[in-house]
Parts: C-alpha cells; sequence; structure tokens
C-alpha cells in the first residue's frame, strides 16, 4: 500500500513534527506533498526515505497546482491521501482517491475557510482528530464521515538529551536563576504576549526562553528585556526543556501540544493555560499547574518549583501510561487497514 501525506507546508509546526515522527515508524510505502513551498523539514523527511513534492500552491494558481498534484498522483499511483491542516483537507477532496482527513485544531474562527471545508465533506473520507476534546467542533460541523481518534504519541527512547548541553551558557543566565521556558509559535493564539505581560511580575532571578518564530512578534516592556530571551526556531528543543526549570504554554486554541507532551516525558514541572485540550493532559496539583489569571504567573511558577519533583514524576506517568509512540502507531495502522477494506 502506498499512501500520500498531504499538507499544507513543511515548516516547523506541531502536525509537521508529528509526521516526522510517524511516518518513519509505519510499515507502508509513503511520500509527502505541500502545497506551499515551505521546505524548512524537507532535508529530514527525506534523510528518513521520504519523498517530498512541493506544489507552490498560492491565491493566484489553483489550477497550476492542481495540474501538478494530478501529474505526481501520475507518477506514484497511491492508494490513499492523508491530509493534515484546513487548506489540504479541502484541497485533497478535489481528487478521486480514498482519503483521511485529519483534524488537529478548532477552526472555528477561520469562517471562510470552515464553510468551504464543511461543505466539501463527501465521499469516501475518514476523519481523524488527536484529541476527544475536538469532538464539540466536529459535531458543531456536522461531520458526516466517520472520526476516529488518535491521539499524538511520544517515543520515550528518542527523549534523550544531550547532558552537556547548557542553554545557560548561550545567554549568560546565572546558574542561581530559574529558567522557565515556553515552545510555540509566535501566534496569537498561543498566548506568548499574555505570558510576557504576566512575566513582568516574577522574581528578578527568574529567565523566559521563547522558543519558536512566527508573524506576530510580542511586546517585551523595557524592566524585563534582560530576562526574556528568543531562541526562534531550533533543533535541539529537547536539549533545552532538559536545561530548563519550568515549561509553560498559555495558549488559547491548541489541538494536543507535542511542546507539552515531549516537556511531561521529560519530567519537566508544566503550566498551562485552562482550555480544554491542555486539561486533557495536565490536572492541577497533580501532575502540573493550570495556569488562572486570578492567581497570576508569578504563583503558578513558585507553586510549580515547590513541587518540581511530584508533578515532574507523575507528568512522565503520564505519558508512559497513555501517550506512547507505539500505542499511536498500532491505531493508524489499524485505521489504515479499516479504510481500505
Amino acid at each position: 500500500m502506498k499512501i500520500c501525506y498531504l499538507i499544507t507546508g513543511l515548516d516547523i509546526g506541531g502536525a509537521q513534527k508529528h509526521l516526522l515522527k510517524l511516518l518513519p515508524k509505519t510499515k507502508h510505502e509513503k511520500f509527502v506533498v505541500c502545497l506551499n513551498n515551505k521546505n524548512t523539514l524537507d532535508k529530514e523527511f527525506e534523510e528518513k526515505g521520504i519523498k517530498v513534492y512541493h506544489l507552490g500552491l498560492n491565491k493566484w494558481n489553483l489550477g497550476l497546482a492542481f495540474a501538478r498534484m494530478i501529474k505526481i498522483l501520475g507518477i506514484e499511483n497511491p492508494d490513499l491521501i492523508d491530509s493534515y491542516l484546513i487548506h489540504s483537507n479541502i484541497f485533497a477532496r478535489l481528487f478521486s482517491v480514498p482519503r483521511i482527513c485529519s483534524v488537529r485544531n478548532d477552526y472555528s474562527d477561520l469562517k471562510v475557510l470552515n464553510f468551504i471545508n464543511k461543505w466539501t465533506e463527501w465521499g469516501n473520507e475518514i476523519q481523524v482528530i488527536n484529541s476527544p476534546t475536538l469532538m464539540p467542533y466536529m459535531e458543531k460541523n456536522k461531520v458526516k464521515s466517520p472520526i476516529v481518534t488518535i491521539p499524538n504519541g511520544i517515543d520515550l527512547n528518542e527523549i534523550e538529551p544531550n547532558i552537556a548541553f547548557e542553554i545557560r551558557e548561550e545567554f549568560r543566565i546565572p546558574k542561581t536563576s530559574k529558567i522557565v521556558t515556553c515552545v510555540a509559535r509566535l501566534h496569537k493564539q498561543k498566548g506568548v504576549q499574555e505570558l510576557i505581560n504576566q512575566f513582568v511580575e516574577t522574581q528578578p532571578n527568574i529567565h523566559l526562553l521563547i522558543v519558536g518564530d512566527g508573524p506576530h512578534k510580542p511586546f517585551v516592556p523595557m524592566e524585563i528585556k534582560n530576562r526574556v530571551h528568543f531562541l526562534y526556531e531550533r533543533k535541539d528543543v529537547i536539549d533545552i526543556l532538559n536545561s530548563s526549570d519550568v515549561f509553560v504554554l498559555l495558549s488559547n486554541k491548541e489541538g494536543m501540544s507535542n511542546a507539552l507532551m515531549e516537556a511531561m516525558a521529560l519530567s519537566l514541572p508544566c503550566i498551562v493555560s485552562d482550555i480544554p485540550q491542555n486539561k486533557l493532559l495536565i490536572e492541577d496539583d497533580e501532575n502540573g499547574v493550570i495556569f488562572k489569571e486570578s492567581i497570576g504567573l508569578p504563583n503558578c511558577i513558585e507553586k510549580a518549583l515547590k513541587f518540581e519533583e511530584k508533578y515532574g514524576k507523575n507528568a512522565y506517568k503520564t505519558i508512559k501510561e497513555n501517550y506512547q509512540m507505539k500505542d499511536t502507531v498500532k491505531k493508524y495502522e489499524m485505521m489504515i487497514e479499516a479504510a481500505m477494506k
């Protein structure tokens, strides 16, 4: 069996990182097609033996991208298209190949795209969600296709940080200071500006690392500029997390955060926003801290550091017992077999 994985682009994001971890572990033939020309992760896919194509789609050349896709499908002759992210899900429906549409977020705020997505659902299709918290969105959209839940997974054998790595030296952070790290795109839905606003009130011996890039550059008040460090896109995220004392994610919208799951697998105490997707992974005062504005970030950090051992141990246990990649792969392979019957 051969599967075409269709995705918007191979810049660094949750869906892209998920595919990079998942695909080498699956047994079928595969190749990746990107709607746009963003290719940050191309080399990493190709190093794993996965061929990558780009359609160069923009708002002016849908016909050309369609023709390119027809040519690729003719060359590769896949049995199935598995599409990721809303643009790719819509584009996949232009072709008669059996398909799986993976839904990894609530797109209600993208009104035009969500409308098109809702009214183009037809034919031989399975929809996959990575979190049961997306079911209200699917029900609101009156999805008629079969829905399968397959959560993201972590390969604990691959969470092996370089113990000699020390992020403090790179940013001249004193050894006596504590490091709070956020791994998230610089996008309004990730709550980075809210995080920085809250960080103003933290103690002067606490530094904030923000790992990720994006279109929304947050404003940093002058009084904390020397304690807020932007690392942008990095390939050594595991090492950075391992050098940190606390992980924080104050997003107002999520699918299922790979970065949060990696931090939990590293036994980091985690502080997360009070949204269903984060609360699926983090239980307040059990394996982390649920941020509430009435409590404030400084108090959450203090609590996370005070109960660091308890939260870290229980966070690791949550991943080990419920979200291992081997189980994700098994569920995915079973779904593929069912889809082709």
